[in-house]
């Protein structure tokens, strides 16, 4: 998850959310569902990486996830995004999420 440089505090090699975003940091509840809502695994946000001159990348991993057709991956309170497998394949099953999308 990335958030974007003005919404975050940098402190040395470490970063998190600040204000509206300041629920972005280490230890944020990570969620993945399938299409009809079952659980299928849970993570937490790992530390908070300045990149760049305007980004805060945090690295979660959720292993042995089931399969399913659709996968909606959540965290924290920031809302669901969801993507089909097929998609999730194609981007090797890792993906980038930044505020606004």
């Amino acid at each position: 998850m990335d958030t974007g440089l003005e919404s975050i505090l940098v402190l040395g090699t470490t970063c998190w959310g600040t204000g509206g975003y300041s629920d972005i940091r280490a230890g944020m509840n990570v969620t993945v569902k399938d299409e009809n809502g079952k659980l299928l695994g849970a993570s937490s946000l790992g530390p908070g990486k300045p990149s760049g001159s305007s980004r805060c990348t945090f690295e979660f991993s959720v292993p042995d996830v089931a399969e399913a057709n659709i996968y909606s991956i959540e965290s924290g309170r920031r809302g669901a995004l969801s993507y089909p497998r097929v998609e999730l394949e194609a981007m090797g099953w890792s993906l980038g999420l930044s505020n606004g999308d």
